[in-house]
């Protein structure tokens, strides 16, 4: 049986890849898990937000708001609950060409404080990035990515090295280039991939 991922095992990996001690919890009171618990939330949504990921997408109708509206837009829909990007806004007409024509839309907050999309598509569905908390749930290179770009967050308050850190960070950039050539991937028949991997092999 596969071993589950958590936040602990990652934050583990990272204080393992700049050779100090391991914590029992990220409420610990060492500074290992401060500096841990500080992070890892800001660096996973970071990392979740930056890219298009297959495992973090999500698909799901929007909600229209009767009571709100925005000028210039024909419809008014509630923000996804959890949602840290918006990719595709679409009707079911529209799902096959997505990726191509690209609808116009404008992410705003009502005069209640509730966050909304105004957009001219009626009975509006949404592909967005899902802010997952579970890392089991993370593919392996982006766990691998996370976990190096924590790595290097807290190596130089644990460390007192910037060499450190910055060879840490080099090893987040290239987990993150081969985390999203994976991703593109299995995503599409003739995927598109990202620029940074692009450049790197140039």
């Amino acid at each position: 049986m596969a071993n589950t991922r958590t936040n602990l095992t990652i934050c583990n990996m990272a204080l393992g890849y700049i050779a100090k001690s391991r914590i029992t919890s990220l409420t610990d009171s060492t500074e290992e898990a401060r500096l841990c618990n500080l992070y890892y939330d800001h660096l996973r949504q970071q990392l979740l937000t930056g890219y298009n990921w297959g495992f973090a997408k999500r698909v799901s109708a929007l909600s229209l708001l009767s009571d709100t509206t925005m000028l210039g837009y024909d419809y008014v829909y509630a923000y996804p609950a959890a949602c840290l990007a918006i990719r595709f806004i679409y009707n079911s007409d529209g799902a096959e060409t997505k990726q191509y024509e690209k609808e116009k839309y404008e992410v705003f907050t009502n005069s209640s404080g509730v966050q909304c999309i105004a957009c001219d598509i009626e009975d509006a569905y949404v592909e967005y990035t899902y802010d997952i908390i579970d890392a089991d749930l993370f593919s392996v290179l982006f766990a691998e990515a996370l976990t190096r770009c924590l790595a290097a967050a807290i190596a130089v308050p644990l460390c007192g090295s910037d060499g450190i850190a910055g060879t840490q960070y080099q090893l987040y950039q290239q987990a993150l280039i081969e985390a999203k050539v994976i991703s593109a991937q299995q995503r599409e028949a003739e995927p598109h991939f990202p620029e940074d991997f692009i450049t790197a092999r140039m």
